[in-house]
């Protein structure tokens, strides 16, 4: 690996239409940049989401010029991730209720903190099929902020 680069830790989480927890997923990944390792957790949410044939799924990110570009904004990528970007895109269009939305950082706080504790604890890669225990207290407060009364 180069000097250029360094190990992101990248998490994702599946979850239902109200924000429950269905699934997550933890990996590490060599990235030269934040960009680049946003585009990596990119690349493998869509590769999760197309393996587990998932139909309708929206997928959220809180970087705004990644998440224009994956809407097809005219802006010019890093050179060294036109690739990366290329086959998000191809995957991203390969099934048509597929979208992908801006969020605030506060509503991608769940999956930071699965990206810190799989970075910190060198997880190479990692499932779950319940929430680990770093996320509780952060996912019962996320699910509650967007519930409807």
């Amino acid at each position: 690996m180069s000097r250029n680069q360094s190990i992101a830790g990248i998490g994702i989480l599946i979850r239902d239409y109200a924000g429950k927890f269905i699934a997550g997923m933890g990996c590490l990944q060599p990235a030269r940049s934040v960009a680049q390792a946003e585009l990596w957790g990119i690349l493998h949410a869509l590769q999760w989401a197309y393996q587990l044939n998932h139909k309708k799924v929206v997928f959220e990110g809180d970087n705004k010029s990644l998440v224009e570009l994956l809407q097809g904004s005219q802006m010019h990528p890093h050179w060294m991730d036109v690739g990366l970007l290329s086959r998000c895109q191809s995957l991203l269009s390969s099934c048509s209720t597929w979208s992908c939305a801006f969020v605030r950082k506060i509503c991608n706080h769940v999956a930071d903190i699965l990206a810190k504790h799989v970075r910190i604890n060198n997880l190479a890669r990692i499932r779950w099929t319940k929430p680990p225990l770093q996320i509780h207290s952060a996912l019962a407060t996320d699910v509650g902020m967007y519930q409807v009364s």
